[in-house]
């Protein structure tokens, strides 16, 4: 294990923070049939690519655990990644989104459905909780039974300290115990205040989204978190350089998330 990154540059917008963090970074510019839509040949090409680095091997510890997956636009490749979780888990998704949408055509890998695709595909998944998600679209999520578990931004609210510790036990019941923990975190859970990206927001602090992943973390073992969400086209500036800090700030919090966990097998 590795105690920097991995870094999948699709847009180029995560060149600063690969700069600064150290991060193992995959050119990903140059595969096409990957916006919003994975084709199988493009599916393909990326799961050669981070097999390297996700797969658990014989230590049961992936390469690379922490991973930033660039824009929304890509967050299918969190299916990909997990996918190399050769061993049973269950999926804790932070995001404004259940991710859940039947694709258009054909059964392609989509950002907006690999939740869906990954419940459908892979054997090894067991509960997918989805915390953050906007109370409008509980609905998409109906059919799944109790695979999914869902804890809405409404839920979430504000609360803090030992109020918001009294909601987040019922997401540790939720997550079966004898299964390891894949987390995806989409950036667009968060409040605009901390990150601003080209899709529709929540309204997560990031002090509640660090105290939902160490909670989670104390309570389960953690086998890989990825982070997507990238800016609009236009943003520039002061907001752009705020980006880049949340980035650094949730890079410290899932590096020390993640060191407390693998203490004594870093090198």
């Amino acid at each position: 294990m590795t105690n920097t990154p991995l870094v999948l540059d699709f847009t180029g917008f995560l060149v600063q923070f690969a700069s600064d963090t150290g991060a193992k970074t995959l050119d990903c510019s140059k595969i096409g049939g990957a916006k919003l839509y994975c084709d199988p040949s493009a599916e393909e090409e990326i799961r050669s690519l981070v097999r390297p680095f996700a797969a658990l091997g014989k230590t049961g510890i992936p390469e690379c655990p922490a991973r930033w997956i660039d824009t929304g636009d890509y967050h299918y490749v969190s299916e990909i990644l997990a996918g190399e979780t050769a061993r049973p888990f269950d999926l804790l998704l932070l995001d404004n989104h259940p991710d859940t949408q039947r694709p258009s055509f054909g059964d392609i890998l989509s950002c907006g459905g690999w939740v869906r695709t990954m419940l459908e595909r892979n054997p090894m998944l067991g509960k997918v909780v989805i915390v953050g998600m906007d109370l409008s679209l509980a609905e998409s999520v109906s059919g799944f039974g109790p695979r999914i578990r869902v804890v809405t931004s409404d839920d979430i609210g504000k609360k803090e300290g030992d109020e918001l510790e009294k909601t987040l036990s019922g997401i540790i019941e939720s997550i079966t115990s004898s299964n390891d923990i894949y987390i995806s975190i989409d950036k667009d859970v968060l409040d605009r205040k901390y990150y601003k990206t080209n899709w529709s927001q929540g309204t997560m602090s990031l002090p509640q989204l660090e105290a939902i992943l160490e909670t989670v973390g104390r309570g389960v073992r953690i086998v890989g978190v990825d982070v997507c969400g990238g800016p609009p086209a236009d943003l520039v500036g002061e907001e752009m350089v705020n980006n880049l800090k949340t980035d650094l700030k949730l890079w410290n919090i899932i590096g020390n998330i993640l060191n407390k966990q693998y203490i004594c097998k870093i090198e």
